[in-house]
């Protein structure tokens, strides 16, 4: 997967980007302007919109997240064109990871969220935020001045099977929809699949001990759960100058 996002950007010069919401974006017709949107955070009772993925789009106006706009190079064109939101899920599936049939959302002891009344497709694998970044500021291939050996792109996400069940998307959104961190990562633990870890933001896997994570090289490496901190977050920034040194 981390290759495929590698040859959308030799031919782009950014990095996929994490999409957002955009007044500007097209809503299509099968999706109202609610289509993507959660509607309340009950946590922190904060109200977001989602953005969905707008097929040709440049990098700069691009709403939707990584994982949509690298569809056409899995050949997915028609899901890409189309919008499919139920589509291309099994792509995204880590088969080691036991998830529940995805379901059209409803309101649960988290949010209210809308999609339309769809099942959207979900995701096992998050993006780097600080790589695949927001709607109009795409990280340029030069910008990575740690060193593309040095800093992560893709990993499992953390997952806990009780709370993000097939008809949730607290910090599970469908992999179609962009701006959230239903797709993108940016937290400093590796969390194992069970009820009650610290999920949201993180990165975790069905593996015991830790996940395996992918570089923007295209190399892979397994960093354990007990990784420091510190160094989890040098090989997640681009370009912070901290450059890892060592395996954990």
């Amino acid at each position: 997967m981390c290759k495929v996002v590698l040859a959308h950007c030799d031919t782009s010069s950014v990095y996929a980007w994490g999409g957002d919401y955009s007044a500007r974006h097209i809503v299509w017709p099968t999706f109202p302007r609610s289509a993507g949107k959660l509607h309340f955070n009950k946590e922190t009772g904060v109200q977001f919109w989602w953005g969905v993925g707008t097929p040709g789009a440049s990098a700069a106006k691009q709403t939707g997240s990584w994982a949509y706009v690298i569809l056409p190079l899995i050949e997915q064109s028609t899901a890409y064109q189309s919008i499919a939101v139920e589509s291309a899920g099994s792509l995204f599936a880590c088969p080691s990871r036991s998830r529940q049939a995805t379901l059209p959302p409803v309101e649960d002891a988290y949010g209210i969220y809308s999609a339309g009344g769809r099942s959207w497709a979900k995701i096992d694998y998050a993006g780097n935020r600080k790589v695949f970044r927001e709607y109009g500021d795409p990280l340029p291939v030069a910008g990575v001045f740690d060193g593309l050996s040095q800093t992560i792109a893709i990993c499992e996400k953390a997952f806990d099977p009780v709370i993000q069940g097939g008809s949730s998307w607290y910090f599970d959104e469908g992999l179609f929809a962009g701006g959230n961190m239903g797709t993108v990562r940016d937290g400093l633990l590796i969390e194992p699949d069970r009820h009650g870890i610290s999920f949201e933001r993180n990165w975790g896997s069905a593996h015991p001990g830790g996940a395996v994570f992918s570089r923007l090289d295209g190399s892979t490496s397994f960093l354990t759960g007990e990784i420091d901190f510190r160094l989890l977050r040098a090989v997640l920034s681009p370009a912070g100058h901290e450059v890892s040194e060592q395996e954990p």
